[in-house]
């Protein structure tokens, strides 16, 4: 968010921020809304929460993995967290492109993110100082499904 904030691009995202850019959401299907239609990047703390592999043929699962599907055509990007992939519907994790794995050190305020394909293949990694992203949330903020 932090890169996407400094380079003026307005994002959508369920997390309380600071970033100028930001338009804070509380449900995922609020992405499209035209209301948001000129905003093209999404950001979704939690996304388990929401999608959860065990409610998988879930009405709310099913019409999100339609959206997926659809994304280039809502000419959206949609980038989530979360701590175990299999926690997340099978058909979501079909069409997720990108991986980035973090890798903390908090004796140095820094974070390496390995970037990766669905295949494993590695593309670069970027190495930051926590303390210019975190200043701008609460790390620790429970995020709450809707």
């Amino acid at each position: 968010m932090w890169l996407f904030d400094k380079l003026n691009y307005r994002f959508l995202t369920n997390v309380k921020t600071d970033f100028r850019n930001a338009r804070e959401i509380e449900d995922i299907f609020e992405i499209v809304h035209e209301k948001y239609n000129n905003i093209r990047y999404v950001f979704f703390d939690e996304l388990w929460l929401f999608l959860d592999s065990r409610r998988s043929t879930s009405r709310k699962n099913v019409d999100f993995s339609q959206f997926g599907l659809q994304l280039r055509k809502y000419r959206k990007h949609v980038f989530y967290t979360l701590q175990i992939l299999s926690s997340l519907d099978l058909r979501l994790r079909n069409i997720t492109i990108w991986y980035i794995i973090p890798d903390f050190n908090p004796l140095k305020h820094e974070c390496t993110i390995t970037i990766m394909d669905s295949n494993e293949n590695i593309y670069g990694t970027i190495t930051y100082n926590t303390t210019i992203l975190y200043k701008h949330y609460n790390t620790y903020q429970r995020i709450e499904p809707k």
